[in-house]
């Protein structure tokens, strides 16, 4: 497996970009770069998803953080969002 950075890009210094290669297995290797941005631990667990052509790998914490993040913007004013989810299940039941 090869960790090279890609000729002729600039990155952002926030942004880590690096080619590598999947093996025959169909397995990559985290680069050491990867694992020490990430601080990640031996056999640490990762969510992965596919969005439009891209792989995203996030750690269970940072996926934990932006899932809070959002149900925080998504909150309407003072009100328990446990209230709020059973009561938007009430009236989806009641429509059917």
């Amino acid at each position: 497996m090869t960790d090279k950075t890609e000729p002729g890009t600039a990155s952002p210094p926030s942004a880590l970009t690096r080619l590598i290669r999947i093996g025959q297995a169909g397995r990559a290797v985290m680069s050491t770069w990867i694992t020490k941005a990430l601080n990640v631990k031996d056999e640490q667990a990762f969510a992965v998803s596919l969005e439009d052509d891209c792989i995203r790998l996030q750690t269970i914490e940072a996926g934990l953080k932006r899932a809070r993040e959002i149900a925080r913007r998504k909150r309407r004013g003072n009100s328990s969002l446990v209230d709020e989810f059973i009561a938007e299940r009430r009236a989806e039941a009641a429509q059917d």
